[in-house]
């Protein structure tokens, strides 16, 4: 899966039901990659899935 900027341009509802959408998704999910300026969607990935590997790229 490959989620590019997903909470960008969204009102802060959406922006939360999005991120909580992506950070606690019931369905398993072999591979997701996330390009976000989003530090606070990283931080609660991390925390809710094991074993995520996350990647900074500057």
């Amino acid at each position: 899966m490959l989620l590019d900027e997903p909470l960008q341009c969204l009102d802060p509802p959406n922006r939360r039901l999005i991120a909580s959408v992506i950070a606690g998704s019931d369905r398993p999910v072999e591979q997701m990659i996330v390009t976000t300026y989003e530090e606070s969607l990283v931080q609660r990935i991390r925390d809710a899935v094991p074993g995520t590997d996350v990647r900074v790229i500057s």
